[in-house]
C-alpha cells in the first residue's frame, strides 16, 4: 500500500477528519514528472491530532 492510501484509510476510520486537498506537481496528470515532483497531502481536521496514528505522518 502506497503512503496516499495509507492517509485515505486512516481518515476513513477517524472522524476528525473533514476532508484532504492535494496539491504539487503530481496533482496534475498531464505534467510529467521527475525526481522533483511532489504531491502534498493537507488533511483538515475538527480537532487537533494527538500522539496516535497520525503522529507517523505528521512527524516525516
Amino acid at each position: 500500500m502506497n503512503d496516499l492510501a495509507q492517509i485515505f484509510q486512516l481518515a476513513e476510520h477517524d472522524s476528525r477528519v473533514v476532508a484532504i486537498g492535494t496539491e504539487g506537481s503530481r496533482n496534475d496528470p498531464s505534467v510529467i514528472t521527475d525526481a522533483w515532483s511532489d504531491l502534498d497531502v493537507t488533511v483538515f481536521v475538527r480537532e487537533a491530532l494527538g500522539d496516535d496514528a497520525w503522529s507517523h505522518w505528521y512527524a516525516r
